[in-house]
């Protein structure tokens, strides 16, 4: 990556003149994968989520065919059901959880000159995950809400429409993928250790200085 934006670099022109923006995203469809976790003691039990939502704000410096940002995204799902390893069925629960996404990220933009320019992207960062009380819908037994923090990271393919000169507004897919939970303050459920990975379409503005 280091020597392709290298490259990237030597060939654009120097910054555009409204180089330093800002925009505001909000996620129309975000879709989350299972996850592996031991859950009642019992290794290699599956979590699965509901689909959820999702905004952010970032911050960036446009250098022409190159983009960095700097980006906060938060997105917020519940728990559907947990399939306990050696139980026929799932059991169905309820509970929020919210991961915070703090990530740094280097973007490719394509046909400057134009009204509609595709750019892709990667980004890495770290994540805080925030598991609210989790509840046994069929007993009412709830086990005690936990958080951690692990390694994050993404790709990301978009299009943006320059409506004004300092105005563009961004549709966009990612795909973001965590390291392992480590979840040790909590006796019930602990270690994540798939991550946790979601597919987001965001739409959103991006404003110029």
């Amino acid at each position: 990556i280091a020597s392709l934006a290298l490259t990237g670099f030597a060939s654009s022109s120097i910054a555009e003149d409204n180089a330093l923006y800002v925009q505001l995203g909000v996620g129309v469809s975000n879709e989350v994968d299972e996850t592996d976790v031991t859950f009642g003691g019992v290794a290699k039990s599956k979590f699965d989520f509901k689909d959820s939502s999702s905004y952010g704000i970032g911050i960036g410096y446009d250098l022409g065919a190159w983009r960095t940002q700097l980006d906060y995204k938060k997105a917020s799902t519940e728990l559907d059901e947990v399939q306990i390893t050696g139980v026929a069925s799932a059991t169905d629960i309820t509970g929020d959880v919210d991961v915070s996404f703090y990530t740094i990220s280097l973007y490719r933009d394509f046909n400057n000159d134009g009204k509609f320019q595709p750019y892709v992207g990667v980004g890495i960062g770290k994540a805080y995950a925030d598991i609210g009380t989790i509840t046994n819908v069929a007993t009412g037994s709830t086990f005690a809400a936990d958080d951690d923090s692990a390694w994050s990271y993404h790709y990301t393919a978009g299009v943006a429409y320059e409506a004004t000169d300092s105005m563009s507004i961004y549709t966009e897919y990612q795909r973001s993928q965590t390291d392992e939970f480590e979840l040790t303050g909590n006796a019930n459920y602990n270690s994540i250790s798939d991550g946790v990975t979601s597919s987001t379409f965001t739409t959103g503005i991006r404003y110029s200085f």
